[in-house]
């Protein structure tokens, strides 16, 4: 039986049922990126690819995150068809897990890493969108934390079920991407009973409906200067999350001697930090929102902030234990970045254009992730991982600056019917 939000205003309270089930979805969406690195030295002996050629047939999952968000959007600017198509892609790349299992080369396994990746969309373009629609404006903090939490938990379950597939049951890598495809079926079922509730269905009329299409919502978004700080702050964002992602596991390798084991159980306990924290802040979040909708702009400001500063104070400690809790605490503040940023783009925009502002967020996000990745080949060649880390905090401090500005705009861009 589905149970309310609790301190919801409203009689019966919304259904946990659409978050849980998109949360499941997410769950069994990581289980093919899991295997993959997992399962990765398996995959290039027995198929006979070199690391290159592994590398080059994962790389084109990201060509098709580039494409598909969009394309999906475009499907649902004018109808409501999200929960449709989420549980159509999530059943695709269930079934492009599980088929993995019959790659042959690395020109079979990059088709089924791309059909993964174009599936994978969804979880970027409509995901999202459909959970605002779903709830009303007072309780969208929680459940985009909730729905940020079960990310989290994908982190902490899916290499937990590829070593009891892979370690418990004796299964080699074959068997092993079968029945994880096999499971993540089983989470499509779970979420059969998704609906789309309709577009724009808690937010007031508008006294002239919004033009559908990416163009107008493109020259839509174009007119937000809400929006506009949002973008071009987690387009900085993405310039440092993307190698720090990297620089962490180089850090605590090289400085502290870690082993493969140390280090996922570090990622292990990084996630568990950012599951309680998205746990812990979703019903103040709302208060914020409710109370003052720029103070959400300043408190993901002030994450990015501590995120970077946290970072690069972890690399710099002089001792493992100083440098793990540094390292957690900058995921805790990690963690509030994306649901916070979500929060906001998503309730400046016109219900119709939901769809494209959450992909065009995401493709803003991905773009600085790789300019990042450039910038830590020239820093790190000149100063080292620690002054990588140190000079890369610096689109941090820029991202942080940016977002936090949007809390000055958002007063007037609202259009949920929450009011500053």
């Amino acid at each position: 039986m589905d149970q309310p939000l609790r301190n919801v205003p409203h009689r019966h309270g919304p259904s946990m049922y659409p978050v849980t089930a998109l949360g499941a979805l997410v769950v069994g969406n990581s289980f093919a990126d899991t295997g993959l690195t997992v399962l990765g030295p398996d995959l290039r002996t027995e198929l006979g690819l070199s690391v290159g050629d592994l590398a080059s047939a994962m790389s084109v999952q990201f060509l098709a995150l580039a494409v598909a968000p969009l394309a999906l959007a475009a499907l649902v600017t004018s109808k409501p068809r999200r929960a449709l198509l989420s549980l159509g892609t999530a059943l695709v790349w269930s079934a492009a897990t599980a088929a993995v299992a019959l790659t042959t080369g690395m020109w079979s396994l990059a088709l089924v890493v791309l059909v993964f990746g174009l599936a994978n969309g969804s979880t970027v373009a409509l995901h999202t969108p459909l959970l605002v629609d779903t709830y009303p404006p007072e309780v969208r903090a929680r459940v985009l934390t909730l729905y940020g939490a079960a990310g989290a938990l994908a982190y902490l379950a899916a290499p937990l079920v590829v070593s009891a597939l892979t370690g418990r049951l004796g299964l080699d890598w074959r068997a092993t991407f079968a029945a994880l495809g096999g499971i993540s079926a089983l989470t499509c079922l779970f979420a059969i009973r998704l609906r789309d509730p309709g577009i724009g269905r808690h937010d007031p009329e508008p006294s002239a409906p919004s033009k559908t299409g990416l163009l107008a919502a493109g020259k839509a978004m174009a007119r937000t200067p809400t929006l506009r700080r949002i973008l071009a702050g987690f387009a900085a964002f993405g310039a440092l999350q993307v190698p720090v992602s990297a620089l962490v596991a180089v850090h605590l390798a090289d400085r502290w001697h870690l082993g493969a084991d140390a280090r996922g159980l570090y990622a292990s306990c990084a996630a568990g930090v950012m599951l309680v924290t998205l746990l812990a802040v979703g019903q103040p979040l709302d208060r914020v929102f409710s109370a003052r909708p720029g103070g959400v702009a300043v408190i993901c400001g002030g994450a990015v902030t501590g995120t970077a500063l946290l970072y690069a104070a972890g690399v710099l400690a002089p001792s493992l234990p100083l440098t793990l809790a540094a390292f957690g605490l900058a995921s805790a503040a990690q963690s509030l970045i994306v649901p916070c940023a979500q929060l906001i783009s998503q309730s400046v925009v016109a219900p119709a254009h939901r769809a494209p502002a959450a992909a065009v967020t995401a493709f803003a996000l991905a773009g600085g992730g790789l300019v990042g990745a450039v910038l830590l080949g020239l820093v790190e060649e000149a100063l080292g991982v620690a002054g990588a880390v140190i000079a890369i905090g610096v689109p941090g401090v820029v991202a942080a600056a940016v977002i936090a500005s949007a809390g000055r705009t958002i007063g007037d861009d609202l259009v949920t019917g929450v009011r500053a």
